[in-house]
């Protein structure tokens, strides 16, 4: 599918406990988004997200602000080759 690719992205900051993941699910789900977000034992949130491009790279630019209680230090994003590996969104 030459529309659709994978993204990993890594956010730092104020990210656990104000709602980040939850808030990113509902973002993806509205667009056909698949894939996960975590925590990391860091204090960071990681997602690894499928989907069609235009639609990735909003999910991007919406993690560099993120929920309104999280303070986002840094955003790095990591295109990969898509997978087709996800069924739905889901937080871990």
């Amino acid at each position: 599918m030459p529309n659709k690719s994978r993204v990993k992205i890594n956010i730092y900051g104020k990210v656990q406990q104000v709602g980040f993941r939850n808030a990113i699910k509902e973002f993806a789900m509205e667009r056909g988004i698949t894939g996960w977000a975590a925590n990391t034992p860091e204090g960071d949130v990681v997602i690894n997200a499928e989907g069609k491009k235009l639609d990735l790279k909003g999910l991007i630019d919406w993690c560099k602000d993120g929920p309104e209680a999280a303070k986002v230090d840094r955003c790095e994003a990591y295109y990969q080759h898509y997978k087709d590996e996800f069924t739905r969104f889901e937080i871990k």
